[in-house]
């Protein structure tokens, strides 16, 4: 043989799993560069691949296409790699990789019969080829075909979507040096003048009236532009063009949250599958679905109040055929048990209220789960699950006109006799497992809700715990908690007036800490000094590719927002306010790749030009490439601060980051909204974007009619006194 032949051709090749025969290591010889022709792994690691020939060969150069093609380029599949021979004796190395070609010289020619590569992968390795050479000066490239150069944005980076008149207004400008001027125009007319500062264009003194009259919101179908559609300009360079208009993020962003959860519903929703067995797609005890529906439901009820009604009450037919999937024994079950046991909503109930319902009701027929995802714990009845269900009983009085009071006790009954009143003291890892203090928020609103103080001295156990035993400069205790971290927070900022003494020096650390790693060009709060985001390579990584973390990233407002209403600190306030706003921004473009966290992000969301560049694969898991709305991935520390051809994380979406997207929303349209009163005339602006709004006053309702274009301001008339209230509950907005 030559020094330019492939020896692994001659081998016999193994390995320690395959997902199914299909897949099979014999794959990786044939020379087919597809996706139809690799080795796929089982899906729990660590994986061998052995290549055996009958004598000896020397061998000086391995190389390994890995990964998948997906939407015009190759994804990285593996990290840490070992590479040995017959006698276990380590050759070769990889740590850390993010490359989907890798050549590995040896030091030194081995002579072996036998080479074992072993992959420290705690999940799924894929590989399309094996190439294994002897001593030569150069060896044949190995190029996987169909891979694109991956499109550079212009490095102006912001929401694609645009920017609230009286909201902050910043962008990203990595190249720029400071002193740079940068202008806002509307076509040619100049609106505004500054100056780059530490990679930071500011406009949020731009409150210009812009003229609406007549325009619908957002760009059209056909892409035409608005007249308040704007750009910037700076050395040369041209932004996206965007919108500024009243509470735009929110108004390109309400929708699609709720459209994710009709679409994503186990066996009723797009797909007749239900992977984890539970009542949305994917979902678990902690994915905290019917908790962030409720508080968006909570904070802006007149906007889903006259949402568009898409979802039926409609048993599954007696045809219906099920597509089996990971995890979902039981689930066709639940599915009847709900139709046949729990009572239906109205017939005119609005979509939020009969998802609710559906998760509700799933709770209650199939309450023990299991994570799908190598959960320990295994199947059973967990803490969360009846946490869930806390918050329905606590917004019944707001959700009774929708859905049978039967229902409720069923629920109420089930929490009383279920609830765990033991203090938690698991501090969950990155996969979001079990936030530390999730049990707060759920025992202050069943105190709330039943005036039983045992709830309430729980929560202030709880927070006790909390307060004197983790430290928020602690990672681990924050962003740690990916898409959880909300729970935290928002727990301990609910529980504030109860235990103030207790809770307001801890989060006055929080946002000490908060502020100080958000110092950064993209007001991005980091995981830590070093890291941006989550660390890439633990235990768990799905996908090999990493964790990707949208979830926290649209969770986070949340926490931010609910501690700058209570912190008494305007300055602290005001910057807390502008890292939220940035994290919204974020999710829409204000990132090193100027994309969307939705893969979908140009179809689902108004106003976006490019989503997610990666996609996960399609029929897979939970099947999100049919459901509206979903977060993919964000950029990471791979990226930041300016290196859009880093590699990407896992781009898989999940239930669990768009409830945490629910949650950021809930706490930025409780900051949205403002209530006055002048006379006999009361003014609101929420983020509703329909023709009414319903304001309590005192105790009587009273409807409002629309007085802008955007349908962001309201007013009506009334003789009726006491004080005003737009929402319900703790996310309710009152003068």
């Amino acid at each position: 043989m030559t020094p330019q032949t492939n020896l692994a051709t001659t081998a016999i090749l193994k390995a320690s799993s395959v997902l199914n025969p299909s897949y099979a290591p014999s794959n990786l010889t044939d020379g087919k560069l597809t996706n139809e022709s690799r080795w796929v792994s089982g899906s729990t690691g660590p994986h061998t691949l052995t290549l055996t020939w009958a004598t000896p060969q020397t061998i000086a150069c391995l190389q390994l296409g890995t990964g998948w093609l997906n939407e015009g380029a190759w994804g990285s599949e593996f990290h840490d790699l070992s590479v040995r021979d017959g006698r276990g004796r380590e050759l070769a190395k990889v740590t850390g990789n993010d490359k989907t070609v890798v050549e590995l010289r040896l030091p030194a020619p081995v002579t072996t019969d036998t080479l074992q590569l072993v992959f420290a992968e705690p999940s799924t390795v894929r590989l399309v080829e094996v190439r294994v050479f002897g001593p030569s000066a150069s060896y044949p490239a190995l190029t996987l075909p169909g891979a694109t150069p991956r499109p550079r944005p212009v490095p102006l980076f912001l929401n694609q979507t645009g920017y609230d008149p009286d909201s902050p207004k910043r962008f990203t400008a990595p190249t720029l040096p400071d002193g740079t001027p940068f202008v806002v125009k509307q076509g040619e007319k100049v609106l505004f003048k500054g100056v780059i500062r530490g990679g930071i264009g500011d406009f949020t003194a731009l409150k210009l009236p812009f003229p609406s009259e007549g325009r619908a919101p957002g760009r059209g179908a056909g892409g035409e532009v608005t007249q308040a559609e704007v750009h910037i300009e700076a050395a040369g360079l041209v932004s996206d063009p965007f919108e500024i208009a009243p509470l735009v993020t929110l108004r390109a962003s309400l929708d699609p949250a709720l459209r994710f959860f009709v679409d994503c519903r186990s066996l009723i929703g797009t797909h007749p599958s239900a992977y984890g067995g539970s009542a949305w797609r994917d979902g678990t005890y902690y994915s905290y679905e019917v908790p962030s529906l409720v508080m968006l439901y909570l904070a802006n009820p007149s906007f889903f109040d006259q949402a568009k009604r898409e979802v039926e009450w409609r048993p599954l037919a007696a045809s219906f055929k099920q597509v089996k999937a990971n995890g979902d024994a039981g689930a066709l079950e639940a599915a009847q048990a709900y139709f046949r046991e729990i009572e239906p909503p109205k017939s005119d109930a609005p979509d939020i209220a009969k998802l609710i319902h559906w998760g509700v009701g799933w709770l209650l027929v199939k309450p023990e789960s299991a994570d799908p995802s190598g959960d320990p714990k295994g199947r059973r009845l967990h803490p969360q699950t009846v946490e869930q269900l806390a918050f329905f009983v606590y917004a019944w009085p707001q959700l009774s006109r929708w859905l049978p009071v039967s229902v409720y006790e069923r629920a109420k009954a089930f929490v009383l006799k279920n609830w765990n009143f033991e203090i938690q003291t698991e501090v969950g890892d990155y996969k979001g497992r079990e936030c530390p203090g999730h049990s707060i928020l759920p025992n202050v609103l069943l105190h709330e809700a039943t005036k039983d103080k045992r709830f309430l001295d729980t929560a202030i156990a709880q927070a006790r715990w909390v307060c004197t035993t983790l430290d928020p400069t602690d990672p681990k205790v924050t962003k740690g908690q990916r898409m959880s971290e909300h729970m935290l927070v928002t727990g301990l900022t609910a529980l504030l007036p109860h235990a103030e003494p207790l809770i307001r020096p801890w989060l006055a650390k929080w946002a000490e800490v908060m502020i100080a790693r958000s110092e950064n060009a993209y007001d991005f709060r980091k995981y830590d000094e070093t890291n941006w985001t989550l660390p890439r390579f633990t235990a768990g990584s799905h996908g090999g590719a990493g964790w990707n973390e949208p979830g926290n990233v649209a969770g986070f407002p949340a926490c931010a927002l609910s501690v700058a209403r209570l912190t008494g600190d305007k300055k602290r306030a005001e910057r807390l306010r502008v890292i939220a706003t940035a994290h919204f921004d974020a999710l829409f473009g204000r990132n090193p790749l100027g994309a969307h966290a939705a893969f979908r992000g140009p179809q689902d969301f108004y106003g976006v030009e490019r989503g997610w560049p990666k996609k996960f694969s399609d029929d897979t898991c939970a099947r999100l490439e049919l459901v509206r709305g979903t977060l993919s991935s964000t950029a990471a520390t791979e990226h930041y601060p300016n290196n859009p051809d880093g590699a990407f994380r896992h781009p898989e979406g999940w239930t669990a980051f768009n409830a945490a997207f629910n949650v950021g929303l809930a706490y930025a349209c409780r900051e949205a909204t403002r209530l006055t009163r002048k006379g006999k005339t009361i003014t609101l602006q929420a983020p509703i974007f329909a023709p009414t709004a319903t304001v309590l006053v005192g105790q009587t309702a009273v409807r409002l009619k629309a007085i802008n274009p955007e349908q962001t301001l309201f007013q009506a008339t009334t003789t009726a006194t006491g004080t005003l209230r737009y929402g319900h509950g703790f996310l309710a907005t009152e003068l």
